[in-house]
């Protein structure tokens, strides 16, 4: 569900298909809002995840901060946790990989 948020087509891959379609209404408030993969701060957080998924850790730290700037996507960051989650834990991973490779 947490990439299915982000991707620009419907994924019907097992993983996907075995999951329902949207999480449960009290949940859906709390990730990303409808559409938000066709934003700019959808587009943002596409390429950032991407780049999680196979960057250096110093690149998705350093990607990470410039994300964190922006302005929209912290508010909408602040009123959904779990929004909020999806971007920081890779972060966060990142950066303790980069402190244990011999710097920040």
């Amino acid at each position: 569900r947490a990439r299915r948020a982000h991707l620009h087509f419907p994924c019907r891959c097992s993983r996907c298909e075995a999951e329902p379609e949207e999480p449960p209404p009290p949940l859906a408030q709390l990730g990303w809002p409808a559409a938000h993969a066709a934003t700019a701060e959808g587009h943002l957080v596409g390429r950032f995840s991407l780049l999680c998924a196979g960057g250096a850790p110093r690149e998705v730290v350093a990607a990470g901060a410039g994300l964190l700037s922006n302005a929209p996507l912290v508010s909408t960051l602040r009123q959904r946790p779990l929004a909020a989650l999806q971007v920081c834990l890779p972060l966060l991973a990142s950066s303790w990989q980069a402190r244990a490779m011999g710097g920040a």
